[in-house]
């Protein structure tokens, strides 16, 4: 057999066909859990770095320690006397049952989330299988998923990684036509992030008229997705009613944040909308060429929309998505395209397609939607978050000396803390709560001042002078945070008398603990 001859068979194993099929399927799935297994890696890599223990996270886990403990969504540590509702409460009523199983862990919260990233993964390269492009969909798939955004979407407790799986099970679907039953998902999945809803519009744009909605309603299965999903908004309703006053106010003040006017051209313009125009120009194209990708580019659109609707680091993973899926669908347009001029060469559409995933990797390594190998843990980025480096963020001795300190800072009686970085009170999952007590400021006027500006409903309690400020430095905590750091260790040192700061702990030069003590005297440093 010669070079020609070889080189004919090889592509038409690459094409696919009866007697290649298991074969390629087999080296798909290895490629899929190669990329798995690289991303477990760099999770495990990440630790409690990237990001260092978020405020969000505290939001968002506190409640549903909540539903651990009492089945309701009250969080004394951030708010004893109401419930917060700047969200749904799809998201903690997940964790919450998954703690019920567990037990309270920040560890166990972001493996979730690294799971719901996998299954992501895999609907999405199980949706990219049966197209005309799997190989090098697979190569640019496992690309992304492997930056920065990604990485700290897998490991962080926020609703993006379960609604990063949510979406592509309902591309899948689309792909698949199963409307009815993607429409019903996505719509019910709003009550983890509204944000769904942004993906939704478009997709059922799409679904409208290449599913032909208006003649083909929901099949058995649909009803039941979308009963599901009314029963979920039902139940979120209900809580709401129950809790109008304080719906009212937190609801005013996520419009206030929503809204603020700092948006515009900085959030839709410039560079954000040449990309939106460049999707629409793909979709458009593949009308014209009447290749079937106008799906990816629909979720694409959805996307591009969840990543602009608020400015803010967590929701940049669904910009690099929209590319994504943007790009996929360009570069099968142009491989058929390939195919359809020169039939009987494949050579030529695996050129293609291969020359277009090298020329949309460099794009996109030099647009940082794709990091480098060359120092690939090292470098990563994301505003100002960096993986751990031989020293760690907490250890087994910090959780030791900082428990002294708390349980013995007074003999008797009911210790609170207000302990910054919040993310930090969830490093300590069983402290006894009748001992101490941890006090998160996050509606507290004095860091956000925009509260009192909403007089509409029942507003946050404000918290209590606590029994001692703790406040700590981090090598991994973003620079762009230090004006706040100033800001509350200017507040402790205010509301504790006019104290200074005690180091009650310090190791490694960059990690720093220093306690403001409210009370008249307290205990000497551990």
């Amino acid at each position: 057999m010669d070079a020609a001859q070889t080189l004919q068979k090889l592509v038409r194993f690459l094409r696919g066909g009866d007697d290649s099929w298991t074969l390629r399927a087999g080296l798909f799935l290895a490629g899929a859990a190669l990329v798995g297994i690289l991303m477990i890696a760099v999770h495990m890599a990440a630790g409690l770095t990237l990001p260092a223990p978020w405020g969000d996270e505290a939001y968002f886990l506190w409640q549903a320690r909540g539903f651990e403990r009492w089945n309701d969504f009250i969080a004394p540590e951030i708010d004893p006397d109401r419930p917060l509702l700047l969200l749904p409460y799809g998201y903690p009523l997940i964790m919450g049952l998954v703690f019920k199983v567990t037990g309270f862990s920040l560890e166990i919260a972001r493996a979730v989330s690294l799971v719901a990233t996998l299954a992501g993964f895999g609907l999405l390269a199980t949706a990219m299988r049966a197209r005309n492009i799997a190989a090098v969909s697979l190569i640019l798939i496992g690309a992304f998923l492997l930056n920065g955004h990604f990485v700290a979407m897998a490991n962080n407790a926020r609703m993006e990684a379960i609604m990063f799986a949510i979406i592509c099970g309902a591309l899948l679907l689309v792909q698949n036509k199963q409307y009815w039953v993607a429409l019903g998902l996505l719509g019910g999945s709003a009550v983890i992030h509204p944000n769904a809803m942004l993906m939704g519009a478009p997709v059922f744009f799409y679904a409208i008229f290449a599913g032909q909605l208006w003649k083909n309603w929901p099949n058995r299965m649909g009803m039941i997705v979308i009963g599901i999903g009314v029963a979920a908004w039902a139940a979120q309703a209900l809580y709401i009613f129950t809790h109008w006053a304080a719906f009212e106010h937190d609801l005013a003040y996520r419009l206030s944040e929503t809204t603020s006017a700092n948006k515009g051209a900085s959030q839709f313009g410039g560079w954000h909308a040449v990309g939106l125009v460049t999707i629409f120009a793909i979709w458009a194209l593949a009308l014209w060429r009447k290749v079937p990708v106008a799906h990816l580019t629909a979720f694409a659109v959805g996307a591009w929309l969840m990543s602009r609707v608020r400015e803010e680091q967590w929701y940049d993973v669904f910009n690099d998505f929209a590319y994504l899926l943007a790009a996929l669908a360009l570069i099968e347009i142009a491989v058929k395209e390939a195919r359809a001029r020169y039939p009987d060469k494949a050579i030529y559409s695996l050129g293609a397609s291969l020359a277009l995933v090298a020329v949309a990797g460099l794009f996109f390594l030099k647009t940082g939607r794709i990091e480098g190998p060359k120092g690939y843990l090292q470098e990563m980025n994301v505003d100002g978050m960096v993986i751990a480096d031989e020293v760690p963020y907490f250890t087994p001795e910090d959780r030791a000396i900082l428990e002294a300190y708390m349980n013995g800072i007074q003999e008797d009686g009911l210790t609170t803390v207000e302990l910054y970085p919040w993310g930090d009170t969830l490093l300590f999952p069983e402290n006894d709560p009748d001992r101490v007590s941890f006090q998160i400021p996050y509606f507290d006027p004095d860091y956000v001042a925009s509260t009192r500006n909403w007089p509409w409903g029942y507003g946050p309690t404000y918290g209590e002078t606590p029994t001692v400020y703790i406040l700590r430095t981090s090598k991994y905590q973003p620079r762009w945070l230090d004006e706040r750091f100033d800001r509350l260790m200017a507040r402790a040192s205010k509301r504790s008398g006019g104290r200074e700061p005690v180091i009650i702990h310090s190791r490694d030069e960059t990690e720093i603990w220093y306690a403001f003590p409210t009370i008249a005297e307290a205990a000497a440093n551990p």
